[in-house]
């Protein structure tokens, strides 16, 4: 009985296009599915941040600007803050020298 129900989860899965791992132990079955992309989301302004600090990594945020056209730099410390958190970039070095690196 267990075992078809978990084939219809996977058969409901696969139609929705959907992708699912699936452990089964003695009493219990666990599904699995996969973290979805960090890229996915971006706006074109973040993408734009994110190719510019691939390009010349170790910029620092006022470099950033000039380089982005006159963004202001508000704007990048909040955009700059959410690749972050993304674990897109990091920060490395000190606040006086360091700068911002792709993971």
């Amino acid at each position: 009985m267990r075992q078809l129900k978990v084939s219809k989860i996977k058969n409901f899965c696969s139609l929705a296009l959907l992708l699912l791992l699936v452990k089964s132990r003695q009493k219990s079955t666990v599904f699995f599915r996969p973290k979805p992309s960090n890229i996915v989301g971006l706006n074109e302004g973040l993408k734009t941040l994110l190719n510019a600090i691939k390009s010349n990594p170790g910029m620092k945020t006022k470099a950033l600007s000039v380089s982005l056209k006159g963004r202001s730099i508000k704007t990048l410390e909040h955009q700059i803050k959410f690749l972050i958190e993304k674990k897109l970039i990091e920060r490395r070095g000190s606040k006086k020298t360091g700068g911002y690196w792709p993971v």
